[in-house]
């Protein structure tokens, strides 16, 4: 498995080990099946059935559930790696049921009842299709040949941002937003207004948001000079609230890519990248008509810098045309 699906793992399992965010997204798929379950005995299972030929395509979180006729199924939310559309979903999928029926076949017991979720991140619209639509013969006595199964599929793409923002569970609004995002480090900036009026509704849970922005940098490779210009336009308690969390995941060791000489470019404005990103925040705010002395006071809420460098950056910007 590749260190960036390892990171896609690992952020997929910490949203959807909270059961919340799993019944919510049930819910929003499918609530008729939801309301035939007993969700007092909805619980995650420490159970994966991703063998090696699975793991490059997906990953997978179990929940154990019954019914409420006393009935057990399991629901197996499965993350796809791959941002393509998979042209024959069912056949994978038919090998992760073969992986959870061999194993209750160990156990000597009956066949578990298995719900595949699928999360797709990919920006490509993916029709949903019966398996027996793959087969050519798929009508009349053919029919009782051939297999045929569904998963309930949650397309990210399929929602714009406004729709993921009004998503009544905000953790599963924030998870989706990055998932959609992520490894478009290009287009960030295109929802990070949404992403803000989330964050608003979740700041006080401190581990998520850590998990949170530890994969957004993680998989687009954001600076912290980066980092700050793409949330040039949040407020001030959100961007420093961002920035403590983001420095906090630098001392853990979790976020690198900080050489010693970037670290002391940021506290010292020596950096020539630095200050050509000083000089493009202290240019947007003058073509926003804020005054010298604004744009001197958000760089140094903005950057950390003394007076004395946020003049400098300032007055070199005032001289030039804009």
């Amino acid at each position: 498995m590749t260190d960036i699906a390892k990171i896609h793992d690992k952020y997929f399992k910490s949203v959807f080990s909270r059961k919340d965010v799993a019944l919510d997204m049930l819910r929003m798929l499918n609530n008729e099946l939801l309301n035939n379950l007993n969700l007092t005995t909805f619980q995650l299972s420490n159970a994966s059935f991703i063998d090696e030929d699975l793991k490059e395509s997906f990953a997978d979180l179990v929940y154990n559930c019954q019914t409420k006729s006393n009935k057990k199924v399991q629901i197996s939310f499965i993350y796809e790696h791959k941002s393509y559309i998979e042209l024959y979903p069912h056949l994978q999928l038919l090998r992760y049921f073969l992986n959870v029926w061999n194993e209750d076949k160990k156990q000597n017991k009956a066949l578990t009842t298995l719900i595949p979720v699928v999360i797709y991140h990919g920006q490509k619209h993916w029709d949903f299709r019966s398996f027996d639509s793959y087969f050519s013969t798929s009508e009349g006595d053919y029919q009782d040949f051939i297999p045929n199964f569904k998963y309930l599929l949650f397309n990210i793409s399929d929602f714009s941002n406004q729709e993921i923002e009004n998503f009544e569970n905000k953790f599963l609004a924030m998870s989706s937003l990055v998932m959609k995002y992520n490894q478009r480090v290009k287009k960030i900036e295109e929802m990070i207004e949404n992403f803000v009026n989330i964050f608003e509704n979740i700041e006080n849970d401190s581990n998520f948001v850590k998990t949170t922005i530890l994969y957004l940098t993680q998989v687009n490779e954001i600076k912290r000079e980066e980092f700050l210009l793409i949330f040039k336009k949040t407020t001030i308690k959100i961007k420093n609230r961002m920035l403590s969390v983001y420095d906090q995941l630098i001392q853990e060791g979790r976020i690198q890519g900080l050489s010693q000489g970037l670290s002391q470019g940021l506290s010292q404005g020596l950096s020539q990248g630095l200050h050509l990103a000083y000089t493009n925040v202290a240019t947007n705010l003058k073509k926003k008509g804020y005054s010298k002395g604004q744009i001197i006071e958000n760089l140094i809420t903005f950057f950390e810098l003394s007076k004395k460098e946020a003049t400098a950056v300032v007055s070199e910007v005032m001289s030039k045309q804009v």
